[in-house]
């Protein structure tokens, strides 16, 4: 009819369109961008997944209610690389490339108390949900260029995202470090390459928009 675009609404999906979510955008967590055209970039796309994206119009009727146009044809792409990547989803300007030097694997707590009742023999067993994925990381880092991007990231206290190639059996996930220990390669004072080792546990998927 003779309603006008005044928004743009957009979504991603990473299981070819069973399920989506909004596109972290730079105004607002719906994924709804003012006007009828924009550039947008999805840093978190899964590395190797093909991923699935659809627009559709808005028109502002008042603050906050909008009528909205059916979505328009589904598009895909898929973003493929052979390093690894560590993202701040609210700062991409921030992410950087790495390189582990150690990633042994990760542990699932289990979240369970056992108690002796008075009188018994039987061992009584509380339990929950099994807590999230945590481990250790270690990257390697050639240059004081590299530690400086890296300290950056850290000195955020955001929510990270860490992902590798899917030929290197590394689901991508979001994660908080904890203590950072970084130590040269080799214990002599002209060496300038080091060894970061970091506390890791994943975490949900941050909110938020891009800084």
């Amino acid at each position: 009819g003779t309603a006008t675009t005044t928004h743009l609404e957009v979504q991603r999906s990473e299981d070819a369109g069973t399920t989506w979510e909004a596109l972290r955008l730079t105004t607002d967590t719906a994924g709804v961008a003012a006007g009828t055209s924009a550039d947008l970039y999805d840093y978190e796309a899964p590395n190797g997944t093909l991923m699935s994206y659809r627009v559709r119009a808005l028109h502002e009727v008042s603050a906050g209610n909008n009528v909205a146009s059916d979505w328009a044809a589904t598009a895909t792409a898929t973003w493929t690389d052979t390093d690894w990547w560590l993202k701040c989803p609210e700062q991409p300007a921030l992410n950087m490339v790495v390189v582990p030097a150690s990633l042994p694997g990760w542990q699932r707590p289990s979240r369970h108390g056992e108690f002796q009742a008075i009188g018994s023999q039987e061992t009584v067993i509380v339990a929950d949900t099994r807590g999230p994925a945590r481990g250790t990381l270690r990257l390697q880092i050639d240059t004081p260029a590299e530690q400086d991007d890296l300290d950056a990231l850290l000195d955020t206290n955001s929510t990270l995202l860490l992902q590798g190639p899917a030929a290197h059996h590394f689901t991508g996930r979001y994660v908080r470090f904890g203590d950072q220990d970084r130590a040269r390669w080799i214990d002599k004072a002209w060496v300038g390459e080091v060894l970061d080792t970091l506390q890791w546990g994943e975490v949900a998927k941050p909110d938020g928009i891009v800084a």
